[in-house]
C-alpha cells in the first residue's frame, strides 16, 4: 500500500525557531535537519524549512494545517497575548474553524479544526 504525503517547501531566515513552532505548538515530528534546513512531518503533511537569509514572507497562507480545536485555541490565545484586538477563529464551510497565524519566520499558516461533535447521551 502506497501512502501519499503533501510536501510543502518553506523558507525562514532562521530555521530553529520556525521548526520549534511547528513541533511545539502544532505537534509536528522533527525528522532531521541542521541550521540550514529542517524536515518536519505531521500525518501526511511534510514541511521542509530552508534557511534563506533574505527571506520576505508572503501575505497569504503558505500552509494549511489540520489541528484539533484545543490546539487552534492555544495558538490563538498565544497570539492574543501580544495583540488583544486580534480577530479569533472563524467558522468556515464544512463545519470547521479556521484561524490564520504566522510562524516565527512570518509565513502565514491557516489552522483548520473540526467543530467537536458531542457524543449522544448514554442510555441509563
Amino acid at each position: 500500500m502506497q501512502h501519499s504525503v503533501e510536501l510543502v517547501m518553506m523558507q525562514a531566515r532562521e530555521v530553529a525557531p520556525t521548526a520549534a513552532f511547528y513541533v511545539e505548538a502544532l505537534g509536528f515530528e522533527h525528522l532531521g535537519g541542521d541550521a540550514d534546513g529542517a524536515t518536519l512531518q505531521r500525518g501526511s503533511l511534510q514541511l521542509v524549512i530552508q534557511r534563506d537569509p533574505e527571506f520576505t514572507p508572503a501575505s497569504g497562507p503558505r500552509v494549511h494545517v489540520p489541528v484539533e480545536l484545543p490546539t487552534l485555541e492555544s495558538v490563538w490565545e498565544h497570539d492574543r497575548a501580544s495583540n488583544p484586538d486580534l480577530p479569533g477563529p472563524q467558522l468556515a464551510a464544512g463545519g470547521i474553524f479556521e484561524y490564520l497565524t504566522r510562524d516565527p519566520a512570518g509565513n502565514v499558516v491557516r489552522l483548520k479544526a473540526p467543530i467537536p461533535t458531542s457524543a449522544p447521551p448514554t442510555p441509563r
